[in-house]
């Protein structure tokens, strides 16, 4: 039996508008009526979501929002913060001077807000809208950025520049960040260690629960290792094939509301 569901938002519980239906909303408060609890996991930051999980009513059922790739996981019913993993100290510098040898903004986000080289970068710009999040520009984003807490930072530029470099960044941190295209345009820096199955796990642990009690839903190769570790793990139609391989089946595509349909089936 199932009692926890983790569900990716952008591209998999979300339509392509970064919106949710009122047919998916009502599924999933349905099925929290019914005991199912709910754990929204994404690469935003976790103020990027709350607006989702609010629309999911997570804060009265007693869902968790899984931000930053696992990094930080809020329990909704308090708004209590119970795992908080940030980028370790001196580690800035080095990603700035990645940032202007590719000739790339780079952005970070605290309280709220999106600290970024730029404000009319149309990719920032597209963050800023799906995450609800207003753009403070900085003419020296390091100075800006030091001695917050900060649970991520991405490049943000060109992907003809960006993808050829991630093996390249990667090595560079190796051992002590980890650096990844979460999208071609997004060259990303978190904590060592931090994926989405990895957060997935720590909250398995926090509620005491087994892998065969979760469902997992996603559509993106970051998606994997929590879909690889839950009970079932399923895959969007519109997911690419290597995230379909390993998955246990396959849903509807984000646009035909595939989580909600899927959870009536198994619910």
């Amino acid at each position: 039996m199932f009692t926890l569901l983790a569900v990716d938002l952008d591209g998999t519980l979300l339509r392509n508008d970064h919106t949710i239906s009122d047919f998916s909303a009502d599924t999933l408060i349905h099925a929290q009526k019914k005991g199912l609890t709910v754990a929204l996991c994404t690469g935003r930051p976790t103020d990027g979501a709350r607006h989702i999980a609010e629309s999911l009513r997570l804060h009265e059922f007693g869902g968790f929002l899984i931000g930053y790739n696992g990094g930080d996981i809020i329990e909704c019913k308090n708004n209590k913060v119970i795992r908080d993993l940030l980028l370790p100290d001196g580690v800035l510098p080095k990603i700035v001077q990645f940032a202007q040898s590719l000739q790339t903004d780079i952005v970070t986000f605290c309280d709220g807000h999106i600290i970024a080289t730029s404000d009319t970068n149309p990719f920032i710009l597209r963050s800023s809208v799906r995450n609800k999040m207003n753009i403070v520009k900085t003419a020296n984003w390091l100075k800006a950025a030091e001695g917050l807490p900060l649970h991520k930072c991405m490049l943000v530029g060109d992907p003809k520049r960006l993808i050829p470099m991630e093996l390249q960044v990667k090595m560079a941190f190796d051992g002590v960040l980890e650096a990844f295209c979460s999208e071609p345009q997004f060259l990303e820096f978190t904590p060592l260690g931090i994926n989405k199955g990895d957060g997935l796990q720590w909250l398995m642990n926090h509620l005491n629960i087994s892998p065969s009690e979760v469902i997992a839903f996603g559509d993106t190769p970051g998606d994997i290792p929590m879909l690889r570790l839950a009970g079932l793990g399923v895959a969007m139609a519109n997911a690419p094939e290597s995230v379909k391989a390993i998955a246990d089946t396959i849903a509807p595509s984000n646009v035909e509301d595939g989580v909600a349909r899927m959870l009536e089936k198994l619910l």
